[in-house]
């Protein structure tokens, strides 16, 4: 009798890799789109709020998620990757905020 298969098929990858990008791409949307339409002087500010912190969660855990789908095969021990894509992601929001 034959093992189940644990990798997904080729189709749920797919969609995966293509939910992946949007979400991406909605957190970078949602991150970087100026909501305040007034003049505001150049300001740098090297902390962050708690606001911030779980806005970088909830727009990024879903991205943690469909990596994992996208790419089933574990490179990294113990989901690594996936914490470097977030840690990579976040890191590359902040800093083209400022």
């Amino acid at each position: 009798m034959n093992a189940p298969s644990l990798k997904p098929p080729g189709a749920v990858t797919g969609l995966a890799t293509l939910l992946l990008a949007y979400v991406i791409g909605m957190a970078a949307l949602a991150t970087l789109w100026p909501l305040d339409f007034t003049w505001q002087p150049l300001e740098v500010l090297l902390g962050t709020t708690v606001e911030d912190v779980i806005l970088n969660l909830g727009l990024l855990l879903p991205a943690g998620f469909l990596w994992r789908l996208a790419h089933p095969i574990r490179r990294a021990p113990k989901c690594l990757d996936v914490l470097a894509l977030g840690v990579c992601l976040s890191a590359l929001l902040e800093a083209l905020q400022l």
